[in-house]
């Protein structure tokens, strides 16, 4: 592994084993590591992760850390690209893995164990060197877009509240080659040299995640008209993309 200038973190995504997607690799944060006094990254990881706030409010205490298996991207329309299509990847994947526990969708009844988009939510904390044993982060990183002025992952006033929709925070194993293969076709969609089927997919996965969203404001209109878009956009996929389209088909009917 290489030096990272960002912490990479699903918070409120719990996966049951590591999984690959691309140069990324997701990995269970394993709480001990956490508690191990003389490791200055995990004390940064329990530092941060007690500032996020689960479904009932209380501090998380373990999340999907994500790290790069390759040297990290220069800053750029690039390296947005591939966290664009990393969050896309875990978002399809985690809808799947739901529709595999054959739950239905009653959205007036939130008590259920469904994995809604929120848990797809992307945590992106820019860092600078070590100060004083502590990561801290840079200007423009994703908690200082939540503070005043500035501070570390360890100031008390920086609290982040669960996301609006998040109803539970369910165990899911992901499907390591759809998770892949969604990585490569987003990535694909949004170079350049992106075909119109290639965006027409992009298109689907946008919406098929726009579906899961869990919000008060998220109605059942709203959902079978997104739905309706997403499973249009699919409409005149290429065979090379039927896997993908099946998967999105299947958990789309749970």
């Amino acid at each position: 592994m290489t030096d990272r200038p960002a912490i990479y973190l699903f918070p409120y995504l719990r996966l049951r084993e590591e999984v690959n997607a691309g140069p990324w690799v997701l990995q269970p944060l394993d709480p001990r590591k956490l508690d191990e006094p003389f490791d200055s990254f995990g004390r940064t990881l329990k530092a941060l992760l007690s500032r996020f706030r689960d479904e009932a409010g209380q501090p998380l205490t373990t999340a999907t850390l994500v790290q790069r298996r390759e040297p990290e991207l220069d800053p750029g329309e690039a390296r947005e690209h591939e966290r664009s299509a990393l969050q896309a990847a875990v978002l399809f994947a985690a809808a799947d893995a739901n529709a595999g526990q054959g739950n239905e969708i009653p959205w007036e009844a939130p008590a259920l164990n469904l994995a809604t988009a929120e848990v797809a939510t992307f945590f992106v904390g820019e860092l600078t060197a070590l100060e004083r044993g502590t990561f801290v982060r840079t200007r423009g990183g994703t908690l200082n877009r939540r503070t005043i002025g500035g501070g570390t992952v360890h100031d008390d006033f920086v609290v982040v509240p669960a996301p609006e929709g998040l109803v539970t925070i369910p165990d899911l194993s992901l499907d390591g080659q759809l998770l892949d293969a969604v990585y490569r076709i987003s990535m694909e969609a949004l170079s350049d040299a992106s075909t119109k089927t290639m965006r027409e997919v992009w298109a689907a996965l946008h919406w098929h995640g726009r579906a899961w969203e869990n919000s008060p404001l998220h109605t059942m209109p709203d959902i079978l008209v997104q739905l309706k878009t997403a499973i249009e956009a699919l409409s005149q996929v290429k065979p090379e993309q039927r896997a993908a389209s099946a998967s999105l088909k299947r958990s789309t009917a749970q």
